[in-house]
């Protein structure tokens, strides 16, 4: 029986996930085994590190220096 190989495709299609992979989703609790305990909602709401992301997505200025709270502020805006 042959032994499984990756294509070069594959190998590439692996790299390309493992670069663009943000570090709240690799070093996060899966959200199934999170079940809810960051739904948005309540007073921890999402974690810094999520709210960096989604303000990198916005492109916000200076969000390296904000807390959390001023990130919340700025993406919600």
């Amino acid at each position: 029986m042959p032994r499984f190989t990756w294509s070069d495709r594959r190998e590439r299609h692996y790299k390309y996930i493992r670069a663009s992979a943000s570090r709240s989703s690799t070093q996060d609790l899966p959200s199934g085994r999170r079940g809810g305990l960051r739904s948005h909602t309540g007073p921890r709401g999402r974690t810094r590190e999520q709210l960096y992301n989604e303000a990198k997505q916005q492109n916000v200025k200076d969000r390296s220096k904000m807390t959390k709270a001023q990130l919340e502020r700025a993406v919600d805006r």
